[in-house]
């Protein structure tokens, strides 16, 4: 039986920062109500989802273009099902 807690199982890697990058971090964590891993995770999620900071603070003060932003992902998953489909059919 594993008594581990799903954190101390997570993979680990250790990274170096510049200086006063993880004070900036501290202070972004804080600010959202979550920890540092979070905060790091969130951002690196969002990073590798493609959506960049700026696009992020226009997201949030824009209706339009979040809006625009949804058509655009939702045209991305609807090519992805017909390339699906297709590759069923095949």
């Amino acid at each position: 039986m594993d008594d581990k807690f799903p954190s101390e199982a997570a993979e680990r890697f250790q990274v170096r920062m510049p200086d006063g990058m993880r004070d900036r971090l501290r202070v972004a964590a804080e600010k959202n109500n979550r920890s540092m891993n979070a905060e790091i995770i969130d951002r690196l999620e969002r990073s590798l989802a493609g959506v960049d900071a700026e696009e992020t603070f226009s997201l949030m003060l824009n209706p339009e273009a979040r809006i625009k932003l949804a058509r655009h992902r939702l045209r991305q998953v609807l090519d992805l099902l017909d390339e699906y489909e297709l590759a069923e059919m095949i």
